[in-house]
């Protein structure tokens, strides 16, 4: 069973992506504080297959939280997800190693696709 580090700071989203996941199979740790995410995937670096955070949240950005992940374990899938437009996030995305990044709103089954679609790319 994959392990999805769920972050989100919309709790409504949380929860619902959260139920989502496990009904499509996955074991999903979930959190709502980036900065407890993070210190948490320090703790345990290898116990994740998969992170699926948003971008814009208080107290650490996604970007920035990928980046210190990414410095811990480099082989990580990573997903991220915004509601707002984000200035050169091509680029960004490109300089952290991510190919995937999920537009909201986003459908349920398209955030299925793209997490099984990041398991076979990796």
């Amino acid at each position: 069973m994959k392990h999805v580090l769920l972050i989100e700071d919309d709790v409504d989203l949380l929860q619902l992506f959260a139920a989502a996941l496990k009904e499509a199979g996955f074991l999903v740790t979930k959190f709502n504080d980036p900065i407890k995410a993070c210190l948490d995937f320090e703790a345990n670096p290898y116990s994740y297959d998969l992170v699926l955070s948003d971008i814009r949240m208080p107290g650490m950005s996604g970007l920035d939280l990928v980046r210190r992940i990414k410095n811990i374990n480099n082989r990580v899938n990573v997903i991220l997800m915004s509601a707002y437009e984000i200035d050169n996030l091509d680029s960004k995305l490109r300089q952290l190693g991510l190919d995937t990044f999920l537009q909201k709103p986003i459908h349920i089954e398209k955030l299925i696709s793209a997490i099984k679609r990041s398991f076979e790319q990796h």
